[in-house]
């Protein structure tokens, strides 16, 4: 195989494939971090989607949340400054809360914060007396093992002994190590040196103690068994059970890390939660809570309190619990725990439920699917505009029912992966059929060059038309040029000799032909076809072929004299000209194309060399011919003006019958006095 063919092989099929593999690297990298952005969007229309009233078949109203927070907000620091002073409060503050809170009979009191600092004089009397309130959830902060951290968690045991044996949550929540925002929490927290034993998230706490309120003999359970597996090796599960309600236990599927996606409720506005930060529960002001004072705020921490959860937190600007999430860049830490809470507690309770990813199979799954059916599309339809439409609707369509997965069933689908290898996919059959038809125009364009001369093949490269299989209809100037008497002749001369005079003899038509714009057809042993106009549309077609049958009549006849000289042979040149419309390009299979012409422009200009031989005249050309001559001496400058002209090169011969017409055509004969120097 030729070097240049295994070039231009390795060209057509590696670059297709070259640009798959350096599309797939840039897909993935850059769809990784676009499919968060998605699924914050989704979670964000989906908040919205629960505004709206459902209609008949669809799916219940979402159900009020079970939490109320108490805000320990700017006004709240400011109010109870003479009481307690200043953050950090000491525990007997959050004691004396704790205390006040109960003359409203919450169902479970949940405090979103932990104590700093421990005080031996006062570890016991304080956490006996946190022991006695009922249904209480406090904080913890877990923290891991470090360098240097072995002497400081020793002494944080030895110290907070008594802490780890009240109901205790991790309040820890970690925001994507990518981007920064937090869109899950983690239900469990394995042991460490810090903290000796399992521990719930404070949000899995408060609402495991929740439904033991509700639901007497409810407990939690994990099916994996190490830390090991937590950290991605397989996707663990998490289990609400109730022993005395068996059809209400939850069986949660949790990330591979062991996260729990959370789907989020829309924000309130600053007016309903009365509220500077981004909240999307319903909130008091602590100071509001402890105001004993004033009837209306007693009746309205009654309503919002009694058997709910009371959430206390911190959202003042001194603490900065803020973090960002899907709804909100400002969204107050306080207010994520009782969405992760909403979350546990799913179904009627909350009305709140974890999202669920797809499996990690269907992201490859699906982007080779949606890879294959756009290339092979693509491929099958013609037009380029019409496959882009098609991906483009497919693209709209999946986004949809991704969508509607989500806000329907919880379900996460991946988007932007399968929908770039979609598009990809497109791309990369475009770049392969381009490639295929850039072959196929160069072939066109090898076959082209060697039927015109350099300067209109020149001008046909600067076309915006390409050179495609197929034709077009064109008006056009139809050539005939035949030597009459060679077949007789060529039987006693050897097929050498033979060869010999045709090249010479189409060495002149082919230089004249050139010379005059004019496109070879085809050789027909010893006659040759020719088209003028075709494949530049040009209108002085006819002119110019008239001109080349001209000059042609002089060569030919010097030739021929040349041929008498030399072997003694006689022969002479005999030329037809017609002008018509004619369907004009590449036809014939991919196989063995061929440009030429096809109508009956064609047709006739052939069957006038029968009445150039009738006449005995070298050149003949048609009314239709001599017509458009006129209409161009006519109209431009540079051609000699009227009809005084024509009989310097033709004379009228009158009608003719034309064999295969059945109306007679005006005709024309080289004038006998005609002469070129």
């Amino acid at each position: 195989m030729p070097l240049s063919t295994l070039l231009s092989r390795l060209f057509r099929w590696g670059t297709p494939v070259l640009l798959a593999i350096l599309g797939v690297f840039l897909t993935l990298a850059v769809s990784r971090q676009m499919e968060w952005g998605v699924y914050d969007l989704y979670s964000r229309w989906n908040a919205k989607q629960q505004e709206v009233q459902p209609k008949e078949k669809q799916a219940e109203p979402l159900a009020e949340s079970p939490v109320t927070l108490i805000l320990i907000d700017d006004a709240s620091i400011e109010a109870l400054k003479g009481t307690y002073g200043l953050p950090p409060w000491p525990r007997s503050a959050y004691l004396d809360i704790f205390r006040k809170l109960q003359s409203y009979r919450p169902a479970v009191t949940v405090f979103d914060g932990h104590f700093m600092y421990f005080e031996r004089s006062e570890d016991r009397q304080t956490f006996d007396a946190l022991r006695k309130i009922p249904h209480l959830v406090l904080g913890m902060v877990y923290q891991p093992e470090g360098p240097g951290d072995r002497l400081a968690s020793q002494w944080l045991n030895r110290q907070a002994g008594n802490y780890y044996q009240l109901n205790l949550g991790v309040v820890n929540v970690q925001p994507s190590p990518n981007d920064g925002i937090l869109r899950s929490v983690q239900p469990i927290w394995l042991p460490s040196s810090h903290t000796p034993g399992v521990f719930p998230s404070l949000a899995l706490a408060a609402a495991l103690e929740y439904k033991r309120v509700i639901e007497p003999g409810a407990a939690w359970v994990t099916d994996w068994e190490d830390s090991i597996q937590i950290n991605g090796q397989h996707r663990p599960s998490l289990v609400l059970l109730s022993e005395q309600f068996p059809q209400n236990s939850k069986r949660f599927k949790l990330q591979p890390g062991g996260g729990l996606l959370l789907q989020w409720r829309k924000l309130l506005s600053t007016q309903d939660n009365g509220s500077d930060a981004d909240l999307s529960h319903q909130a008091l002001s602590l100071w509001r809570v402890l105001n004993t004072k004033s009837l209306s705020d007693r009746l309205l921490c009654r309503q919002l309190l009694s058997g709910k959860i009371a959430l206390i937190g911190a959202s003042s600007s001194l603490h900065q619990d803020f973090h960002h999430t899907p709804m909100s860049i400002h969204h107050v830490g306080v207010d994520i725990q009782a969405t992760a809470i909403d979350n546990f507690l799913s179904g009627q309770t909350s009305g709140l439920s974890p999202v669920v990813a797809a499996p990690s199979w269907w992201m490859p799954f699906s982007s080779v699917v949606f890879f294959a059916a756009a290339f092979l599309l693509r491929l099958k339809v013609s037009r380029v505009e019409r496959g882009l439409l098609y991906t483009l609707g497919t693209m709209v369509i999946y986004a949809w029912l991704a969508f509607w997965a989500f806000y329907r069933h919880h379900l996460w689908v991946p988007v932007v992966t399968p929908e770039m290898f979609l598009l990809l996919g497109f791309l990369v059959a475009n770049a392969w059929l381009t490639l295929a038809r850039g072959k196929e125009v160069a072939l066109l364009e090898g076959h082209l060059s060697r039927l015109v001369s350099r300067s209109v093949f020149g001008e046909i490269r600067k076309m915006s038309q390409i050179i495609t299989q197929g034709g077009r209809k064109l008006e056009i100037t139809a050539m005939m040029v035949d030597i009459r008497n060679f077949t007789s002749l060529a039987e006693n001369l050897s097929p050498q000799e033979v060869n010999a005079l045709l090249n010479e003899f189409y060495e002149i038509v082919v230089g004249t032909v050139f010379a005059y714009r004019g496109t070879v057809d085809k050789f027909l042993g010893d006659g040759v076809m020719i088209l003028f106009g075709a494949p530049i549309n040009d209108e002085r077609h006819a002119w110019d072929a008239l001109r080349a049958s001209l000059a042609l009549v002089a060569k030919g006849d010097a030739l021929c004299n040349q041929w008498r000289e030399n072997l003694g042979i006689e022969t002479e040149i005999g030329i037809s000209l017609h002008s018509g419309s004619a369907f004009v390009g590449f036809i014939g299979p991919k196989t063995k194309l061929e440009y030429t012409a096809i109508g009956d422009t064609v047709n006739l200009c052939a069957r006038l060399q029968e009445e150039a031989k009738r006449l005995c005249t070298p050149l003949i050309v048609s009314g239709a011919t001599v017509s458009r001559c006129l209409g161009i001496a006519s109209a431009s400058s540079g051609y000699p003006p009227g009809d005084d002209w024509i009989g310097q090169y033709l004379s009228f011969q009158g009608e003719a019958h034309v064999r295969g017409r059945e109306m007679p055509i005006k005709i024309w004969a080289l004038n006998p006095a005609f002469y070129l120097p």
